[in-house]
């Protein structure tokens, strides 16, 4: 059969490949986004106007909602489509991300970055879900069944 002028072996490459760049993309924003806030930390605490060593709460808060987070991604993905889960959690990721420099509370400052690491562990979790349900490779496929 041809599509477009190509095969359909070609088009099933192209689609692999698509995957493949699309998970590659999204562990590279992933660790852009968990790596933002440990370098910056000396600069957040002068923009709420503490101390780093009480700035310390921030990374409790992000761990405790990233567990928080992969754990309900989980039971979404089970009943929603895995590629609506992971565009729409990507989108929600970038928005904490986007206005973290800017906020001057600390309150308010951990609570925007435990939605973002909440949001980094549901791309976590739907990457994992969608790449051992899409993947045509063995040792892929072997890994998440054998779980």
């Amino acid at each position: 059969m041809i599509l477009f002028g190509m095969g359909i072996e070609c088009v099933h490459i192209l689609i692999n490949i698509f995957k493949c760049s699309f998970h590659y993309d999204v562990s590279l924003e992933q660790g852009m986004n968990d790596g933002l806030v440990g370098p910056t930390l000396p600069d957040l605490a002068l923009v709420t106007d503490t101390t780093p060593e009480k700035m310390s709460v921030l990374f409790t808060w992000r761990a405790c909602l990233s567990i928080a987070g992969s754990l309900l991604t989980g039971q979404v993905l089970d009943r929603v489509d895995g590629a609506v889960v992971m565009a729409t959690v990507l989108l929600l990721q970038a928005i904490p991300a986007a206005v973290t420099p800017w906020i001057p509370h600390m309150v308010a400052l951990c609570a925007v970055n435990g939605l973002s690491s909440f949001f980094v562990a549901g791309v976590n979790t739907g990457k994992l879900f969608t790449l051992c349900c899409t993947s045509s490779d063995y040792m892929v496929a072997h890994y998440c069944n054998s779980q």
